[in-house]
């Protein structure tokens, strides 16, 4: 019985041809071209993204790290141009839109908290949903009933105060997987049998159960739709 696949992080080549008048204009535009693939040093681990404009017009991104091809010199070329392989690690290795999709709920969706919501995963692949619930409440349920998935955290909220849940993979999340508006982590107060479900191709069914919900209390939603193919 299969029960996971594990797939790898893509690799891209980018070839890139670099053409100026002059040999010191092509030297400062490959030194600006460094500064572009600028994403994770020893400090930070912001990826960059390469973007494919496809032949229907739209827009699809992944998240890439420069891995190397623009350390060397402009030994390859000519008087005026120069040539690079740029190499592009994605942890991720599926394409996504170009915009989040974003939707909010409140007690006209929710009464006192508790209700279905209906989401359609527009993607051809798993998308990693990012919940923001402002309080008040006490406790949060969501079950998705389409994959029988649930989590409970049981974080009280005020009113006004915020808690996100980031079901991203930690290969491309860069904080903490449960956070307050304060930055402060709170996953210890997510109940053990819990999973942060994702949601799958096509339509959702998620069941919420806030405890302590009023007509202040709202959930908020923002993912991007994941496919396979990058350009075609």
């Amino acid at each position: 019985l299969l029960r996971h696949v594990n797939v790898p992080p893509r690799r891209i080549e980018l070839p890139l041809v670099i053409r100026e008048d002059s040999v010191g204009d092509l030297a400062l535009t490959v030194d600006a071209l460094r500064g572009w693939f600028g994403t994770a040093d020893e400090r930070v681990r912001d990826p960059g993204y390469l973007k494919i404009t496809r032949p229907d017009a739209s827009v699809r991104k992944i998240a890439a790290y420069y891995a190397g091809g623009l350390d060397g010199d402009m030994g390859t070329g000519g008087p005026g141009w120069t040539q690079y392989v740029v190499s592009l690690y994605c942890p991720d290795p599926w394409p996504t839109a170009n915009a989040e999709t974003e939707l909010s709920y409140d007690n006209t969706n929710l009464p006192g908290g508790t209700g279905e919501i209906v989401l359609i995963n527009e993607g051809e692949l798993d998308a990693y949903p990012i919940w923001t619930i402002t309080g008040p409440c006490t406790v949060i349920a969501a079950a998705n009933t389409t994959t029988s998935k649930t989590f409970t955290q049981g974080s009280t909220l005020l009113d006004g105060e915020s808690l996100t849940i980031d079901t991203r993979p930690a290969s491309i999340r860069t904080t903490a997987p449960i956070l307050d508006d304060d930055g402060d982590n709170r996953f210890s107060e997510l109940n053990p049998a819990s999973s942060l479900f994702w949601l799958t191709p096509g339509e959702n069914r998620v069941y919420w159960a806030i405890t302590g919900a009023t007509t202040a209390t709202t959930v908020d939603l923002r993912y991007l739709a994941r496919y396979r193919g990058l350009l075609r």
